[in-house]
């Protein structure tokens, strides 16, 4: 009775084994499916795992990629420090997933960004570009912005951006901070007390006398010098940004050009720097005077050309804010020659591109002749034209957009 017992349960093990075998799709040990789950393992993140099998309807997740999208975590496949050390430009690869898809990484993910992100530097120069347009060019600017931002990464990529961030109301790095802020103001303007020792340090020369000082002093009521554009000028011109690209779903997918977002981060900073709300319209005037004549009573008009204080103040900090983005950045431009034309086309969309015609005072029309009243000592072989030209207007359109149109034609400094 033993002996039989043995052999029924002997039997219903290998029928088990035979129905097991039988319910197990050798598919699943195809060289295809392996390759899939060994290629999986080698992507950067779980929601860049997945596969998608077109032709049987499969999705291949080996890594959890599923539930990360579901739940829209951005995590590291593997330790994240050990991938980053390996290639430091997967950290702004983890930021441009985030940004693009409105995910957020997860803490570890964010730690070790912010730890490794002095390692950027040690990319080449094109390189780090190409990381950077991936992240701010295709129409999720300001979610990329603040995700750089908040992972110091900036601090390395642009220097110039970085520290215009902090000093115009950045200083919060967290997300729950960030979320505080928001950066909601635009435009921040002091009271003249405040500028009143600011503006003497500019525009009064140290020869000059007390008397001429004083005079600024007791026009003080008359004309008041704005503090300028804050951190959230910058965010929300990015907001403006994203709007324009994400109606072309080709500049969704190739980026913007290279040039049209230079002069976007820089147009901020020159604002800044020049102490203007926004981009003048005007850089000459023409306009008819009266010059006396010898004779007793006899008057002669002659047409005379001014030039806009504004402009060459607005010209003046274009060129400044550049050449930093080329000097200190080292980021947003080619190397040599290149490089400079690339600045160069940026430098005319920041200027000529918001440049209308002449404004005359004793005409109704308006008309006259254009001169930016500036050499910007940039390369200037190519003209805008084409895309260009397009971008060139679409960066005037969101300028004002943002931050308004001047309110007067005209300024006298």
């Amino acid at each position: 009775e033993e002996e039989e017992e043995e052999e029924d349960d002997d039997k219903n093990d290998d029928d088990g084994k035979k129905q097991k075998h039988e319910d197990f799709d050798p598919s699943w040990q195809s060289p295809t499916r392996i390759y899939l789950r060994k290629d999986a393992h080698k992507r950067d993140f779980t929601v860049n795992g997945m596969a998608y099998e077109l032709l049987k309807n499969l999705l291949h997740d080996y890594v959890d990629g599923y539930e990360d999208s579901r739940d829209n975590i951005v995590r590291s496949i593997g330790k994240p420090h050990v991938a980053f050390r390996e290639d430091p430009a997967r950290i702004l690869r983890a930021i441009r997933v985030s940004a693009k898809r409105n995910m957020e990484p997860t803490k570890e993910v964010r730690a070790t960004m912010r730890a490794y992100a002095p390692l950027l530097s040690e990319l080449n120069r094109e390189r780090r570009m190409l990381e950077t347009r991936a992240c701010l060019a295709r129409g999720y600017s300001k979610i990329g912005m603040k995700m750089l931002w908040m992972s110091s990464t900036v601090d390395v990529l642009m220097p110039t951006v970085a520290r215009f961030i902090k000093e115009r109301g950045g200083k919060k790095r967290t997300m729950l901070e960030f979320q505080k802020t928001g950066f909601e103001h635009v435009l921040d303007e002091r009271s003249w007390d405040e500028e009143k020792k600011e503006f003497r340090t500019i525009f009064v020369n140290d020869t000059d006398d007390i008397s001429q000082e004083d005079k600024y002093a007791n026009n003080s009521n008359k004309k008041r010098i704005p503090n300028g554009v804050t951190a959230g000028g910058l965010f929300k011109l990015l907001e403006h940004f994203d709007a324009y690209i994400e109606k072309d779903d080709k500049l969704t997918e190739e980026g913007v050009g290279a040039e049209f977002l230079i002069a976007t981060l820089a147009m901020p900073i020159a604002l800044y720097y020049s102490g203007l709300k926004t981009v003048p319209k005007y850089a000459t005037r023409k306009r008819k005077v009266e010059i006396p004549k010898k004779k007793r009573g006899a008057k002669k008009t002659k047409m005379v050309t001014e030039v806009n204080p504004a402009w060459l103040r607005w010209t003046a900090a274009c060129e400044r804010v550049l050449r930093e983005l080329i000097e200190v950045d080292e980021l947003m431009c080619g190397s040599g020659r290149r490089g400079n034309n690339q600045i160069g086309r940026a430098y005319r969309m920041m200027t000529k591109s918001f440049m209308d015609s002449s404004y005359d005072s004793n005409q109704s029309d308006g008309s006259g002749d254009q001169d930016d009243g500036a050499d910007d000592g940039f390369d200037d072989e190519d003209e805008l034209s084409g895309k260009k030209y397009e971008e060139s207007q679409a960066l005037v359109k969101i300028v004002y957009e943002t931050f308004g149109v001047p309110e007067t034609e005209w300024d006298d400094g």
